[in-house]
């Protein structure tokens, strides 16, 4: 009994320095609809406020950018179309991947009801 403990706590002590060196790669955002400004082509800028009291950021979209709308992956001119047609933008969220290393924005999506 006492050589399975002793097993136990060698592995999960060999296991501490990897889970020491994850490092946040992404982080994502639920933004209020009527608080982000798509960018006009797929090269270019998207804006975006954390929450009502925040300043607008703003940061890269590119071609590999994904745009999805109910699971669905779309262009960007079909994204926006789509968009226009919620009739209350402040009564809807929508998800914003950041990708911190590169500092652009990767996925843009939602789930409209």
């Amino acid at each position: 009994m006492k050589l399975k403990i002793i097993v136990t706590a060698l592995v999960l002590s060999l296991a501490l320095p990897a889970a020491a060196q994850f490092k946040t790669i992404a982080a994502a955002y639920e933004i209020a609809l009527s608080d982000i400004r798509l960018p006009q082509r797929n090269a270019g800028t998207i804006a975006y406020r954390k929450c009502a009291e925040c300043s607008y950021e703003t940061k890269r979209v590119d071609e590999s950018t994904v745009w999805e709308i109910n699971g669905k992956s779309m262009s960007l001119d079909d994204f926006r179309k789509a968009l226009r047609d919620v009739a209350d933008p402040d009564d809807e969220t929508i998800q914003v991947l950041h990708h911190l290393e590169s500092d652009r924005v990767t996925k843009v999506w939602i789930l409209l009801r």
